[in-house]
C-alpha cells in the first residue's frame, strides 16, 4: 500500500510541476507578447509625433506669407512621413486620419509677454491605428494613437541665424515721413536712407541730435552734412570687427541669391546685444551695383511670394566704421530702390514691414535705454517659428 501511495504521490507531484511550468511558460509568452506591444505603441507614438510635429512647423512657416498654403503644406508634409509603415494621411482603410487647424494671427501686437498663440499657430492631429499581437487573443486587436502638434510664431527674435540683408537701420532716427523705425508698426512702409559722403554718421556720439560728437547734424562733426537729418541706414556685414569690403558684396550677393565666385561667405549668427561694425558707404554702394540686383531686390521668391528680407535694428546714428548695438531684428520686404539722389551719394531703400519668421532663437530684445523704443522692438520684431503648446 504504501509503494502505491508514493507512486500517487509522486505522480501528483510531477502534475504539479507540469500545470506549474505550462503557466510559467503561459505567463512569460504574455509578458513577452505585453511587451513587444508597448514597445510597439511607444515606436509608433514616436514616429506620429516626428510627423505632427515636422507637418505643424511646415504650416506654420506659410503663417505670414501664404497662410492659405498653410493647410495643404502641412498635410504635405505629414504625408511624407509615416509611422507604423504608413504615410502619415488620412485613409479610411488603414483607419487614419490627419486634420489641420489653421489659426491666423489675433493681434500684430503680442509682445514677448503676451499669448504665444496671438500671432497665429498651425495644429496637426494625427490619428493611426496599431495592430496588438496580445490584444488578438483578448478581443483587442487594434488600438487607435492621436498625437497633436501646433508650432506657431513667438516675438521677438533675439538670435538670427541666417536670412539676414547686409544693412542696419536705426530704431530712433527719424524718417521722411517724420517717424522714427519703434513708431511704425506691422504692414506699414519705411525708409532705409543712406549716405556714403557721411564719414563717421550722425548725431551725440551714440545717440543723434545736434551735437558735436562724432557726428554730424550741424557740420559739427567727422565727415558730417546737412543731409544726414534723415540718414538712419548703414551697410554692415553683421559682425565685429568688420571684414574687407568684398566679403559685404559677397554676402549681399548671396542674400540676393546670386552666384557667389569661391563660395558664399560664412553666415555668423547674430543676437540681440551684439556690437556690429557699420561699414562704409562707399562699399555698400557698389555690393548693389550690379545690373538687376534692384530686381533681384524687390522683386518674388521662387514661390510667387514677395521676398523677406531680415534686417537688424541698432540704437542710435548708424556712423560709418563704428560699432553699434544690436537691439533686435524686423523682417521686409523691399518695394523701391533709389540710388540718384545726392548725385548718386544717396541711396534710398523703401520697404513694408512685415511678420516674418526666421531661423534662430527666440527671446528678449531691447537694450536701447529707452522703455518705449524697446516695447515697441517686441511688437515689431520678426518672430521664431517652433512648437508651441496645444491650443
Amino acid at each position: 500500500m504504501r509503494k502505491n501511495t508514493f507512486a500517487q504521490q509522486r505522480r501528483a507531484s510531477g502534475s504539479i510541476h507540469a500545470v506549474f511550468g505550462a503557466a510559467m511558460i503561459f505567463a512569460t509568452l504574455v509578458i513577452a507578447f505585453f511587451m513587444i506591444d508597448v514597445n510597439h505603441h511607444i515606436a509608433a507614438i514616436q514616429q506620429l509625433k516626428n510627423a505632427t510635429d515636422a507637418a505643424a512647423l511646415a504650416g506654420a512657416a506659410e503663417l505670414t506669407s501664404n497662410i492659405d498654403q498653410a493647410e495643404p503644406v502641412a498635410r504635405e508634409c505629414a504625408k511624407l512621413n509615416s509611422a507604423d509603415g504608413f504615410s502619415v494621411e488620412t485613409s479610411a482603410l488603414l483607419g487614419r486620419t490627419v486634420t489641420v487647424k489653421v489659426m491666423p494671427a489675433t493681434t500684430q501686437t503680442a509682445g514677448a509677454n503676451g499669448n504665444a498663440h496671438a500671432r497665429g499657430y498651425v495644429s496637426v492631429t494625427g490619428t493611426i491605428r496599431v495592430t496588438n499581437f496580445l490584444g488578438g487573443l483578448l478581443a483587442r486587436p487594434t488600438d487607435d494613437i492621436t498625437v497633436t502638434s501646433t508650432a506657431g510664431s513667438v516675438a521677438p527674435l533675439h538670435t538670427l541665424n541666417s536670412g539676414w540683408f547686409p544693412i542696419a537701420i536705426s530704431a530712433e532716427v527719424p524718417m521722411p515721413d517724420g517717424k522714427a523705425l519703434y513708431q511704425h508698426g506691422v504692414d506699414e512702409e519705411i525708409t532705409f536712407k543712406i549716405n556714403n559722403t557721411n564719414g563717421s554718421g550722425g548725431g551725440n556720439g551714440n545717440g543723434g541730435g545736434n551735437g558735436n560728437g562724432n557726428g554730424c547734424d550741424d557740420n559739427n562733426g567727422n565727415g558730417g552734412s546737412n543731409n544726414s537729418v534723415a540718414e538712419n541706414a548703414a551697410f554692415s556685414t553683421l559682425s565685429n570687427p568688420s571684414p574687407s569690403g568684398s566679403v559685404l558684396h559677397d554676402l549681399a550677393d548671396a542674400a540676393l541669391g546670386k552666384t557667389v565666385k569661391g563660395g558664399a561667405p560664412t553666415i555668423t549668427p547674430v543676437s540681440v546685444g551684439d556690437l556690429i561694425t557699420l561699414n562704409n558707404g562707399v562699399v555698400g554702394m557698389k555690393s548693389l551695383a550690379d545690373p538687376g540686383d534692384e530686381a533681384l531686390l524687390t522683386g518674388n521668391d521662387v514661390s510667387g511670394e514677395p521676398k523677406v528680407f531680415f534686417v537688424p535694428v541698432v540704437s542710435g546714428y548708424p556712423p560709418f566704421n563704428q560699432q553699434r548695438k544690436v537691439i533686435g531684428f524686423i523682417a521686409v520686404h523691399f518695394t523701391d530702390v533709389d540710388d540718384k539722389q545726392g548725385g548718386g551719394n544717396v541711396l534710398i531703400l523703401k520697404a513694408k514691414v512685415v511678420n516674418g519668421i526666421a531661423d534662430g532663437i527666440a527671446g528678449s530684445v531691447g537694450g536701447s535705454g529707452y522703455g518705449n523704443v524697446d516695447a515697441a522692438m517686441e511688437n515689431i520684431s520678426a518672430g521664431k517659428m517652433h512648437l508651441i503648446p496645444n491650443p
